[in-house]
Protein backbone atom coordinates (compact mmCIF):
# COMPACT_ATOMS: atom_id res chain seq x y z
CA UNK A 1 0.00 0.00 0.00
CA UNK A 2 1.50 3.32 -0.91
CA UNK A 3 -0.40 6.75 0.75
CA UNK A 4 0.47 9.90 -0.96
CA UNK A 5 -0.47 13.51 -0.71
CA UNK A 6 -0.52 14.44 -4.20
CA UNK A 7 -2.68 15.44 -6.96
CA UNK A 8 -4.81 12.59 -7.95
CA UNK A 9 -3.71 12.68 -12.04
CA UNK A 10 -0.47 12.91 -10.62
CA UNK A 11 -0.95 9.47 -8.87
CA UNK A 12 -2.53 8.13 -11.75
CA UNK A 13 0.45 8.90 -13.77
CA UNK A 14 3.23 7.93 -11.17
CA UNK A 15 1.33 4.68 -10.31
CA UNK A 16 -0.82 3.37 -12.84
CA UNK A 17 -0.18 -0.86 -13.82
CA UNK A 18 -2.77 -3.51 -14.16
CA UNK A 19 -2.34 -4.55 -10.81
CA UNK A 20 -2.78 -0.72 -9.16
CA UNK A 21 -6.12 -0.69 -7.02
CA UNK A 22 -6.68 3.28 -7.02
CA UNK A 23 -9.02 4.45 -4.10
CA UNK A 24 -10.05 8.08 -4.75
CA UNK A 25 -12.54 10.56 -2.71
CA UNK A 26 -12.78 13.72 -4.22
CA UNK A 27 -15.02 16.80 -2.86
CA UNK A 28 -18.14 16.73 -2.94
CA UNK A 29 -20.73 17.31 -5.79
CA UNK A 30 -21.03 21.49 -6.23
CA UNK A 31 -20.44 21.92 -1.97
CA UNK A 32 -17.99 24.20 -0.96
CA UNK A 33 -16.43 22.53 2.11
CA UNK A 34 -13.22 22.21 1.57
CA UNK A 35 -9.45 23.91 0.76
CA UNK A 36 -9.50 22.60 -2.93
CA UNK A 37 -13.11 22.26 -4.53
CA UNK A 38 -13.94 20.73 -7.80
CA UNK A 39 -16.01 22.34 -10.06
CA UNK A 40 -17.77 20.42 -12.69
CA UNK A 41 -15.09 20.52 -15.51
CA UNK A 42 -12.37 18.42 -12.30
CA UNK A 43 -14.68 15.91 -12.54
CA UNK A 44 -15.41 15.55 -16.20
CA UNK A 45 -11.74 15.94 -16.54
CA UNK A 46 -11.31 13.30 -13.61
CA UNK A 47 -13.78 10.67 -15.41
CA UNK A 48 -11.59 11.06 -18.52
CA UNK A 49 -8.32 10.93 -17.01
CA UNK A 50 -9.83 6.75 -15.41
CA UNK A 51 -11.08 6.36 -18.55
CA UNK A 52 -7.33 5.66 -19.97
CA UNK A 53 -5.92 3.85 -16.80
CA UNK A 54 -4.74 0.36 -16.73
CA UNK A 55 -5.31 -0.20 -12.75
CA UNK A 56 -8.38 -0.80 -11.28
CA UNK A 57 -9.91 2.26 -9.16
CA UNK A 58 -12.72 2.80 -6.68
CA UNK A 59 -14.62 6.43 -6.56
CA UNK A 60 -16.63 7.89 -3.77
CA UNK A 61 -18.67 10.27 -4.25
CA UNK A 62 -22.12 11.91 -2.95
CA UNK A 63 -25.39 10.36 -4.86
CA UNK A 64 -26.08 13.25 -7.12
CA UNK A 65 -27.85 13.33 -10.34
CA UNK A 66 -25.07 14.88 -12.14
CA UNK A 67 -22.38 12.53 -10.69
CA UNK A 68 -24.69 9.61 -11.79
CA UNK A 69 -25.03 11.23 -15.85
CA UNK A 70 -20.90 11.93 -15.65
CA UNK A 71 -19.79 8.13 -14.20
CA UNK A 72 -22.67 5.79 -15.77
CA UNK A 73 -20.54 4.22 -17.71
CA UNK A 74 -18.81 2.97 -15.01
CA UNK A 75 -20.44 0.25 -12.37
CA UNK A 76 -22.31 2.10 -9.60
CA UNK A 77 -23.31 0.55 -5.81
CA UNK A 78 -25.21 3.34 -4.09
CA UNK A 79 -24.67 3.09 -0.18
CA UNK A 80 -26.60 5.14 2.69
CA UNK A 81 -23.48 5.60 5.40
CA UNK A 82 -23.57 7.99 8.69
CA UNK A 83 -20.61 10.26 8.69
CA UNK A 84 -18.43 10.93 12.17
CA UNK A 85 -18.40 14.46 11.78
CA UNK A 86 -22.23 15.28 11.93
CA UNK A 87 -24.51 17.45 14.05
CA UNK A 88 -27.61 14.92 13.60
CA UNK A 89 -26.15 11.90 14.81
CA UNK A 90 -27.53 8.50 13.50
CA UNK A 91 -28.78 10.29 10.09
CA UNK A 92 -27.60 8.70 6.90
CA UNK A 93 -26.33 9.98 3.64
CA UNK A 94 -26.44 8.54 0.49
CA UNK A 95 -23.51 8.19 -1.51
CA UNK A 96 -21.77 6.02 -4.57
CA UNK A 97 -18.88 3.86 -4.79
CA UNK A 98 -18.19 4.50 -8.60
CA UNK A 99 -15.48 1.59 -10.13
CA UNK A 100 -14.40 0.03 -13.34
CA UNK A 101 -14.59 -3.58 -11.96
CA UNK A 102 -16.74 -5.88 -10.81
CA UNK A 103 -16.81 -6.33 -6.69
CA UNK A 104 -18.64 -8.19 -3.96
CA UNK A 105 -20.13 -5.49 -2.21
CA UNK A 106 -21.34 -6.41 1.93
CA UNK A 107 -23.37 -4.33 3.77
CA UNK A 108 -23.57 -4.12 7.21
CA UNK A 109 -27.00 -4.70 9.01
CA UNK A 110 -27.82 -0.93 9.26
CA UNK A 111 -27.04 -0.63 5.74
CA UNK A 112 -29.71 -1.24 2.99
CA UNK A 113 -29.02 -3.54 0.07
CA UNK A 114 -28.03 -0.83 -2.63
CA UNK A 115 -30.15 -0.40 -5.68
CA UNK A 116 -29.45 -2.54 -8.52
CA UNK A 117 -26.21 -2.12 -9.76
CA UNK A 118 -25.15 -0.30 -13.10
CA UNK A 119 -22.62 -2.13 -15.22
Amino acid sequence: MQIECLPYDQILARYDRATTVFYLDPPYWERRLYRHNFIEQDFIQMELRLRAIKGKFLLSLDDHPEVRRLFHNWRIVPVDIAYTAQRQVGKRFKELLIMNYQAKVTLTSKQRRPAQASA
